[in-house]
């Protein structure tokens, strides 16, 4: 079972970034996903009521290829959408571009009421 949860626990931040991003956790509350007890996902966002940035998602290399990254991508981008006017991601990749997304000079946004959220996953 996959769940998404917030947390303040430093230790578990800085260990699951860690093992993904190769640094500590640089914030006081992060995402995370859980398989069954485990943690095994982390997300980076910032939210403002106006705009909501995706700063990082990862996975743990030994978990990835199962399609829970995209899973994680999913989860907050619904909930940044019940939160604020538009989402903006740091960087460009086309994975965002089947939600809606939209290029800019340094990364992506689109309007939360514009998002798409198709019904496959890891497409």
């Amino acid at each position: 079972m996959l769940r998404v949860e917030p947390t303040h626990d430093k230790e578990i931040l800085n260990r699951l970034h860690g093992a993904i991003f190769g640094v500590t956790y640089p914030k006081d509350i992060g995402f995370l996903l859980y398989y069954k007890d485990t943690a095994v996902g982390i997300a980076d966002i910032k939210a403002d009521a106006k705009e909501s940035e995706i700063i990082a998602i990862g996975i743990v290399p030994e978990e990835r290829g199962k399609g829970w990254g995209d899973f994680l991508t999913r989860v907050i981008m619904d909930r940044l959408t019940t939160v604020s006017q538009s989402i903006y991601v740091r960087y460009k990749s086309d994975y965002f571009l089947k939600f809606g997304f939209r290029e800019e000079e340094n990364g992506m946004r689109i309007a939360s009421k514009d998002i798409k959220f198709p019904s496959r996953c890891r497409s």
